[in-house]
């Protein structure tokens, strides 16, 4: 099963000998150990990482993308092997990026499952906390989906979106304590401990997806409905839609009930006024996160078994080139939580 490497071992250096990555966690005390490149996807760095020359080199020959973070999970950039480019279909993704018609309709898909999704969440945490306010807000979400349906342009969906982050998000605040202080989504700077959080585990998950992307020769920034702003990975960020309520929503709620992560886990940066988690707190995210990733999930279209979640991301990539290459968006099946 593949995974990726995620290091935040803060003054540790990565090395490569002896056909095996070498992480040296205790520079002074020459604490380190082995670890092997087979089956994995991608490196993860967090904050102060040192890595040789020979690991930088060895990484690009086996063809694993190096991507560095700050420690609260601000993207610096990567180290990306080009092996897996390919031109023909960068081509057809760019030409399909200035369809209209085409973009329109395969927005109009993920957005009314990501509103499913979400429309899920507030039943599920709900069934427990018997909040009137959120039973109608989760009502509320599911009558944007005629909205979408009439949509004439990419500008009428954002409105449309605008709408549901509204009804969405206030609808989570009713299950989330005073503590939290948590009533909208705020993204950069997080201002609470909950958008913390979701700021922290987005950006894990489309960088997730980014590499997933790139692995089937595809352009990470050129998406067919987020807007292109420079330095942002469109396409990651349209793929991710669908995914952010399961994979980062509904984990953050998970560690919350569990109080695997509390309040006192959080700290403010002084200067930005950000709310941040914690190194340790941050650390047992990021392992939660790994650990969903690797579950099964059985209700993936077209398939008849069992796959762990990364690899229903990487399929659903799959399904958007066949929607690429067949000109038609009808042929991406969205993933959406089983009722």
């Amino acid at each position: 099963m593949s995974a990726n490497l995620y290091i935040y071992n803060q003054g540790s250096i990565l090395d490569y000998a002896n056909n095996s990555l070498v992480l040296i966690y205790d520079p002074k005390r020459n604490g380190k150990k082995e670890i092997s490149t087979e089956n994995l996807d991608r490196i993860v760095i967090f904050g102060d990482v040192q890595l040789t020359i020979s690991c930088i080199q060895n990484t690009l020959k086996k063809g694993i993308p190096v991507t560095f973070l700050s420690n609260e999970g601000n993207y610096f950039g990567s180290l990306e092997p080009t092996n897996h480019v390919d031109i023909k279909r960068q081509k057809l993704q760019f030409r399909k990026s200035e369809d209209k018609e085409f973009c329109l309709e395969l927005s109009k898909i993920l957005i009314k499952a990501k509103i499913k999704n979400q429309r899920s969440l507030l039943f599920t945490e709900n069934a427990s906390a018997k909040e009137p306010a959120a039973t109608i807000y989760s009502t509320r979400i599911l009558t944007l989906l005629n909205d979408i349906d009439k949509a004439q342009n990419i500008e009428e969906l954002n409105l449309i979106i605008e709408k549901m982050n509204t009804f969405y998000f206030t609808g989570l605040s009713y299950f989330l304590g005073d503590d939290f202080n948590f009533t909208t989504r705020v993204k950069m700077p997080p201002k609470d401990p909950f958008n913390s959080m979701l700021s922290f585990g987005y950006s894990l998950l489309i960088y997730e997806i980014q590499n997933l992307i790139l692995s089937k020769g595809l352009n990470p920034y050129i998406g067919f409905f987020a807007s292109d702003e420079e330095g942002i990975p469109c396409l990651c960020s349209d793929l991710m839609e669908e995914w952010r309520t399961i994979l980062v929503d509904a984990l953050a709620f998970k560690l919350l009930k569990t109080k695997k992560i509390t309040i006192n886990d959080f700290e403010t940066n002084e200067e930005t006024g950000a709310v941040l988690l914690k190194e340790e707190a941050r650390i047992l995210f990021l392992t939660e996160f790994g650990k969903l990733l690797k579950e099964e999930t059985g209700n993936i279209i077209g398939t008849c078994h069992k796959i762990s979640y990364r690899r229903a991301l990487e399929y659903q990539i799959h399904l958007l080139i066949e929607a690429l290459e067949g000109n038609s968006p009808e042929k991406y099946k969205p993933f959406e939580i089983e009722k």
